[in-house]
């Protein structure tokens, strides 16, 4: 049974340190996207001001 017992520990020791990297790998890829999507929209607003620059335009030359 003290075999058992020590067995039951280390797989939870285990276990513990598996969900520690995965969530250490959750919140990486999680930073990672978020870092994306401000780029991203960083980019769609430029496209929206440059859209709107040339509408203003071309109806000032219409």
């Amino acid at each position: 049974i003290k075999n058992l017992n020590e067995f039951s520990n280390d797989f939870q020791d285990i276990n513990n340190e598996e969900i520690v990297l995965f969530n250490k790998r959750k919140d990486d890829l999680i930073i990672d996207n978020m870092l994306k999507l401000d780029v991203f929209i960083e980019n769609l607003d430029e496209i929206i001001e440059d859209n709107i620059e040339e509408e203003v335009y071309n109806k000032s030359n219409n």
